[in-house]
């Protein structure tokens, strides 16, 4: 009986642990996403600016419209690349791969992409809803920061390692991993900068993305316009 009630009380310990590792993980998350704002009074975005690619740089702009519709427009060397999140499809255009007619997404791709509409809707604003958890793994530095230590894990079981400004409750960097089926799993860190509140919502305007240390794409944010005019057509499919 004595034995009995040793193993349940060092059962009772440890799921408690777990269960205030998870209370806290949500809490700290719930305080970056007040941070960055939900901007009520924004119903539209059209963000402007550089994408560079190693030494290759090209121009984007980016329309995005509540609650989900996405386009992105990006030029480089001449050729176009477009991303669209349209209503009921999603499509894309990719004349560096010789794609220069639109194709649509997959529908399980179209229904995940519009659900990560990065700067109007916080890809985890509703974790829970989508079958998400987070786990609080202590805390670490970064660049002498001091940071929260979050990982996201997935419905699909990948993981993705979240570092949160431990004062200013803004994400700092986000590491990755890419499971490739027959081949090297490999790391994406992606940093984000210059963080500022464009009509209530905070949000980076300079991203770093490495890969095994080496930088493989940055992103400027030059020129954000707020509530302008953008029609639904646009995110249509080209016919």
């Amino acid at each position: 009986m004595y034995k009995i009630s040793i193993i349940f009380l060092l059962f009772l310990i440890s799921t408690a642990g777990k269960s205030n590792a998870l209370t806290e993980a949500d809490e700290i998350f719930e305080k970056v996403l007040k941070t960055r704002g939900a901007g009520d009074t924004i119903q539209t975005l059209i963000i402007k600016g550089r994408m560079t690619f190693r030494n290759v740089t090209g121009k984007f702009t980016i329309y995005n419209k509540k609650p989900y519709l996405n386009r992105m427009d990006l030029v480089v060397m001449d050729k176009k690349i477009i991303q669209c999140v349209g209503e009921n499809e999603g499509w894309y255009i990719n004349e560096i791969a010789d794609q220069n007619f639109a194709q649509k997404m997959p529908p399980e791709n179209y229904e995940r992409v519009k659900t990560q509409n990065f700067y109007m809707i916080h890809p985890l604003a509703n974790y829970k809803e989508k079958g998400i958890r987070l786990e609080y793994k202590g805390k670490s530095n970064l660049d002498s920061i001091e940071c929260y230590l979050i990982t996201a894990v997935m419905t699909d079981s990948s993981e993705a390692d979240m570092y949160i400004d431990k004062n200013k409750y803004i994400q700092l960097l986000q590491k990755t991993i890419v499971k490739q089926p027959g081949s090297e799993d490999f790391v994406i860190e992606s940093y984000f900068k210059d963080y500022r509140d464009i009509g209530g919502l905070n949000i980076p305007f300079f991203i770093d993305s490495k890969s095994n240390g080496e930088s493989q794409t940055k992103m400027l944010i030059e020129k954000v316009e707020v509530n302008s005019v953008i029609d639904n057509s646009l995110f249509n499919f080209p016919k």
